[in-house]
Order: C-alpha cells, then structure tokens, then sequence
C-alpha cells in the first residue's frame, strides 16, 4: 500500500472518530444531563437513549476518545517528512515555535471549560 493511499485512508478514520466523538458528546452533554433530575421517569436509575445509559455512553466517548488520539498520532507519523522539511527549511526555533503558537491557538479556548 503507497503513503498516499494510507494517508487518505487514516485521514478519513480519523474524521469518521472525531466526528462519532463529537456526537457522543454532544448527545451527553444535552440529551442525557447530569443533574439532579436525570433520574425522574426511569425506574432503572436514569434516562436512556437507544437502551443505553449515560454511563454506558460514557464508555463508547472514552474509547472514541482514544481512537481520535491513535488516528491523530499516526498522522503525524506518517506526515513526519513534511515536519523534517519544515525543520530543514525555517530551522529548530520557528519550526518550534510555529507548533507552540499552534498549540496556544488550539488549547486557549478550551480553558473556559476546565475553569
């Protein structure tokens, strides 16, 4: 299999999880909520949706979760010649510091939510 082929096919698992994780998300966040009247109207101890619980939604978030990370990292892995032409090209202190303004850029607005 050529590195393009197994590009274009990690590049589309890894939009296939991100977007089945997004969902999961979101359906936690909004359709099954934590609180204290997420138990009313179910006998078994909450709501459910498609006969799952939150609990169980939860589990297949996680492992969603942990998928996105394996296919995020194996982007990059398979990418790392365009990292060691960037490196070659701009030299250690841009190539570093390009990827740390990157990762401010990407990781600030995500401060609201763990404050």
């Amino acid at each position: 299999m050529t590195l393009s082929k197994l590009l274009k096919i990690s590049n589309y698992l890894l939009v296939l999880t991100w977007t089945m994780l997004l969902s999961t998300g979101l359906i936690l966040n909004y359709k099954l909520p934590r609180g204290p009247f997420r138990n009313q109207g179910k006998g078994r101890g909450g709501e459910e949706l498609w006969s799952m619980t939150r609990h169980e939604w939860g589990d297949i978030h996680f492992y969603l979760g942990l998928s996105v990370l394996f296919f995020i990292l194996l982007h990059l892995y398979l990418n790392h010649s365009w990292f060691k032409m960037l490196y070659k090209q701009f030299g250690a202190t841009k190539v570093w510091g390009g990827l740390l303004l990157l990762a401010l850029s990407l990781g600030l607005p995500w401060i609201n939510c763990i404050i």
